[in-house]
């Protein structure tokens, strides 16, 4: 893979818009790209690894889905790029949730629970 040019559009697998490539960095672990994030998706900017970025001329393929890239940690010069590292790592890569709706599962919706009948003959006047 050739190196991902600042200033492209990245987008998603699916083609949605997830920001701009910005500066590349290195580290021990492989060369990082700081990606300046769409605004739907917080803004600010975050650390994608560079191996898993396919530069397809007019626009970067990241493989991830919106909200990877909304939960991404942002940027700080402050903390080792290899911690950004870690952190897609352990996401994994091919992360395909878009949005909240499809990592989290909203269950059978309301469960009938039983009905309860207390007669009022039992009760008593304290």
């Amino acid at each position: 893979m050739r190196e991902p040019s600042s200033g492209k559009r990245l987008i998603g697998f699916s083609g949605n818009p997830l920001g701009t490539v910005g500066e590349q960095l290195r580290t021990h672990d492989g060369a990082v790209v700081l990606v300046h994030r769409a605004e739907h998706l917080g803004g600010g900017t975050i650390v994608l690894p560079e191996r898993e970025l396919e530069d397809r001329g007019e626009v970067v393929v990241a493989p991830y889905g919106n909200l990877s890239i909304r939960e991404a940690p942002p940027y700080s010069p402050n903390v080792p790029l290899e911690s950004y590292l870690h952190f897609w790592k352990r996401l994994g890569a091919r992360n395909s949730n878009q949005s909240e709706a499809e990592f989290v599962s909203t269950g059978s919706g309301p469960v009938a629970g039983p009905e309860w009948t207390f007669p009022t003959t039992r009760l008593r006047s304290w």
